[in-house]
C-alpha cells in the first residue's frame, strides 16, 4: 500500500475533500501460494477460459455492451487483466461503465485509467487517485467497493489506501453496462448505452473481466494475480459471444486458453 492523496468531488453540491493519507505497515510475508481451494476463502476458485477484448484504435465507436440485467448492487468487486496495444505505450481510458436512467451523466459507477491517476465515479460523486503506477504491461487491477471504504488494486497489492464512499450506499440495478468507453445521457441520443467520446475510450487489451456482488477478500485478489488462469467463479458477470455486443473496431476471442 502506497501514501497518496485522494480528493473526493461530489458532484450534486460542488464540494471538494482532500484527504492525505499515510499507509500503515505491509506485512508482506503473506500469500495465497500454497492454499487449499476447499478452504472458504477460495471454495469458488477454478481453473477458467477467459474472454479477450481488444481495442486497437481509441475511437468513441469502440465498445462492448454486456446484455445482461445486473441487481441492485451494495458491495462491489471489478477485476481484470490489461495489456498495452505495444511495449512503448501505456493502458488508459474507460475500463468499465455502468449507466441507470436516473443517474446525472450516466455515472452510476465508472473507472477511467489516465497516465498517472485513477478515476472512480459511485452515483455521480467522482473519487480521484493520484500518482498510482502507469500500466505499461500486462497487469491485473481491481476496484473493490465496501460501504464506505474504496481500494484499487494492482498486481494483487492494494496500492492505493481506503478512503470514504459515504454516498454509495446502493449502486441501483437494471442499467446498462459497457466496456471501454465512458457513457452520457445527455449525448447524442440522450439514452444510457450511448459513448461519450473518442478521448475516454479504452485503448489497449482487457481479459478475463469479473464483477462480483461482494467485496473479495485481499487474499482472493492475490490469489487471482498470482495465479491467471484461476477465477472466483461466484461472480455476477461471464462475458461470452450470447451475452455481448461489440460495436466499432473492438475483435474479441471467446473461451481462450490460460496464457
Amino acid at each position: 500500500m502506497q501514501n497518496g492523496t485522494i480528493v473526493s468531488i461530489d458532484t450534486t453540491v460542488n464540494h471538494v475533500t482532500a484527504v492525505t493519507t499515510t499507509a500503515p505497515s505491509v506485512d508482506h510475508s503473506s500469500t495465497t501460494e500454497g492454499h487449499d481451494l476447499t478452504t472458504p476463502i477460495l471454495k469458488n476458485s477454478a481453473k477458467c477460459n477467459a474472454t479477450v477484448f481488444k481495442f486497437p484504435n481509441k475511437l468513441h465507436i469502440d465498445y462492448v455492451q454486456f446484455n445482461d440485467s445486473l441487481p441492485d448492487i451494495s458491495s462491489l468487486t471489478v477485476c481484470v487483466w490489461v495489456k498495452p496495444e505495444s511495449p512503448t505505450e501505456f493502458v488508459k481510458g474507460s475500463i468499465i461503465s455502468y449507466c441507470t436512467a436516473d443517474m446525472e451523466y450516466c455515472n452510476t459507477f465508472l473507472m477511467i485509467l489516465y497516465e498517472s491517476e485513477l478515476r472512480v465515479f459511485i452515483n455521480s460523486a467522482e473519487h480521484l487517485f493520484n500518482s498510482v503506477p502507469k500500466i505499461t504491461s500486462r497487469s491485473h487491477l481491481c476496484i473493490v467497493l465496501e460501504m464506505s471504504s474504496l481500494t484499487y488494486y494492482v498486481n494483487g497489492s492494494d496500492y492505493l489506501p481506503n478512503t470514504d464512499v459515504s454516498n454509495a450506499a446502493s449502486i441501483s440495478g437494471g442499467g446498462v453496462l459497457i466496456l471501454g468507453q465512458d457513457q452520457d445521457g445527455n449525448i447524442g441520443d440522450g439514452s444510457p448505452g450511448n459513448p461519450k467520446q473518442g478521448k475516454q475510450g479504452f485503448y489497449g487489451e482487457m481479459r478475463g473481466l469479473h464483477l462480483w456482488k461482494r467485496a473479495l477478500k485481499k487474499a482472493e485478489i492475490e490469489y487471482l494475480n498470482q495465479s491467471r488462469c484461476n477465477c472466483v467463479t461466484d461472480s455476477l458477470t461471464t462475458l461470452s459471444k450470447t451475452n455481448v455486443a461489440l460495436r466499432g473496431n473492438v475483435e474479441a476471442r471467446y473461451n481462450v486458453p490460460c496464457e
